[in-house]
C-alpha cells in the first residue's frame, strides 16, 4: 500500500506560488465579507435592543478591517506555537494527499 503525503517538491514553484496567492485572496475575501456581515449584524442588534435610530451608521468597512486584524493576530499566535496556519501553507485542508494501493 502506498501512502504518500503531497509535498511542495511534487510540482513546479510557479504552481505552488499561484495556489498560495489564490488561497490568500479567497481567505482574505472571506474574512472581509464575514467582518461586514458581523458589523451589520451588530448595528441591527443594537438598534433592536435600544430602539434608537442614529443619524449615521458607523462605517461597515471598520468591521471588515477589525475581523481581518483579529484573524491575522490569531494566525500569528498559531505560527509562533508551530501549528499549521495561514502564513506557512501547511494547513491540512489545503494540501492534497496522494493515496493508492500497490497491487
Amino acid at each position: 500500500m502506498i501512502d504518500r503525503t503531497w509535498t511542495a517538491d511534487d510540482e513546479p514553484l510557479w504552481k505552488t506560488v499561484h495556489r498560495r496567492v489564490i488561497i490568500a485572496l479567497v481567505v482574505g475575501a472571506t474574512w472581509v465579507l464575514c467582518g461586514i456581515v458581523l458589523a451589520a449584524g451588530a448595528c441591527v442588534t443594537a438598534l433592536a435592543h435600544s430602539g434608537y435610530m442614529p443619524e449615521t451608521w458607523p462605517p461597515i468597512w471598520m468591521g471588515a478591517l477589525g475581523l481581518v486584524v483579529v484573524e491575522l493576530e490569531a494566525h500569528v499566535g498559531l505560527r509562533l506555537s508551530g501549528v499549521p496556519n495561514f502564513y506557512d501553507g501547511r494547513s491540512r485542508s489545503l494540501t492534497p494527499s496522494v493515496r493508492g494501493t500497490a497491487g
